[in-house]
């Protein structure tokens, strides 16, 4: 019987990211805050920003937390407080609203990081199924791919018949899924204690970027490729824009674009039995510099179908990446230490993405994405150095 409801637990995760990446305003929400709230490409990118800050400042602590506090409970506070940062939307088109709803909305993605993938990857362990992890690990993202697609389809219907409408679809979407949270059966696994708390993180940190440096690697290598996937989410729909592409176009776009990480996403765990991890991440490193040079040198109006190339990378590379991480961490702060990731991610964005922002405010995005290729590619490619350094000096 709990084996069974633990079968379900991973179905219902899938179905979970299929309704969190469900963002039906995504796809147009830089177009809303533009036309609507009269935002600059600068105040986007320090309203990003804000979000990163808040995340950096959560992360830790809400997968430490989680670890304690149990997945189940973690996740639905999370869905809690994302349908409230929604919500003010429905309410409001001013700057402020819009940079607390991005506050909120950090608060929910601090809860909901690490602690997925963990009762993930504990349910097939209470399943004696881990080793389907990298199998799992790829759908899981590929059904919240083919959720934000589905989305980002109706995306520009949406706001043409009515500006707030994507975001009642948005809010109605959450209600769904704390359903679907509530249905979760928490993992048998044993809960460490809150008691010293200072100690028990020191001995996270420590187990990331001292004891396993292996570990420490791994995460600096996604945060590259983190970053070279996720800049170009909030400049994709201004340069398909400014290309002339239609508000339809920009939906469809989006959501093929989504597609493109499915299907990255599905393939993964084949894709690393065939070549190898090495040899997978060398490929992604090529389709990176590929999609931002054809993103920087390209001027005709369809020069955006290079940054599918980018999604592609990113479906590829998350669930090879993540499940090497899951290898090295431990059971009782699984979560705390994934969480670390998005912080570092989120940190760095927090320096980085204003960065660009002022960058492409003075110059233009075609001289940008090809400083990016340069940038990206050469650090990438050391990091992955670094890693298989490590793994070949064992």
């Amino acid at each position: 019987m709990m084996k069974r409801s633990f079968s379900l637990n991973i179905k219902l995760l899938c179905w979970f990211k299929a309704l969190q990446m469900a963002l039906f305003p995504l796809a147009i929400i830089t177009i809303f805050w533009k036309e609507h709230v009269g935002m600059t490409v600068t105040d986007i990118m320090i309203v990003q920003a804000a979000l990163a800050a808040t995340i950096v400042i959560t992360e830790f602590p809400s997968g430490y937390i989680a670890d304690r506090l149990g997945y189940r409970a973690t996740l639905l506070i999370s869905a809690i407080i994302g349908a409230a940062a929604w919500s003010l939307y429905l309410i409001s088109e001013q700057y402020w609203v819009v940079l607390v709803a991005e506050i909120l909305y950090g608060l929910s993605l601090a809860l909901v990081s690490g602690t997925d993938q963990s009762l993930l990857f504990e349910s097939l362990t209470e399943i004696e199924a881990q080793d389907d992890y990298p199998k799992w690990s790829g759908r899981f993202q590929a059904f919240g791919q083919v959720g934000e697609a589905v989305a980002a389809l109706c995306a520009a219907t949406a706001y043409i018949l009515n500006a707030r409408l994507p975001f009642i679809l948005e809010f109605v979407v959450c209600l769904i899924n704390i359903v679907i949270v509530y249905l979760l059966v928490e993992p048998t696994r044993i809960k460490p204690s809150f008691g010293k708390t200072i100690q028990q993180m020191r001995e996270i940190v420590g187990h990331i970027f001292v004891i396993t440096p292996r570990l420490r690697e791994l995460m600096i290598l996604t945060l590259v490729l983190g970053l070279s996937t996720f800049i170009p989410v909030w400049l994709i729909q201004l340069y398909a824009k400014q290309a002339g592409a239609g508000l339809q176009v920009l939906s469809v776009n989006w959501a093929l674009a989504n597609l493109m990480v499915a299907v990255g996403a599905f393939i993964s765990y084949r894709f690393r039995n065939l070549l190898g991890f090495t040899m997978s991440i060398v490929i992604c490193i090529l389709l990176l510099l590929t999609g931002y040079l054809g993103l920087g040198l390209n001027h005709m109006i369809y020069g955006f179908v290079f940054y599918y190339l980018l999604t592609l990378m990113r479906g590829i590379n998350g669930p090879i990446l993540m499940n090497e991480k899951q290898l090295l961490v431990t059971s009782e702060n699984r979560a705390g230490m994934l969480s670390v990731q998005s912080l570092l991610f989120r940190a760095t964005f927090f320096l980085v993405g204003p960065a660009v922002g002022w960058y492409i405010d003075i110059t233009d995005m075609h001289t940008a994405f090809c400083t990016l290729a340069v940038i990206f590619t050469v650090i990438s490619s050391i990091s992955l150095f670094r890693v298989t350094r490590i793994e070949n000096n064992k």
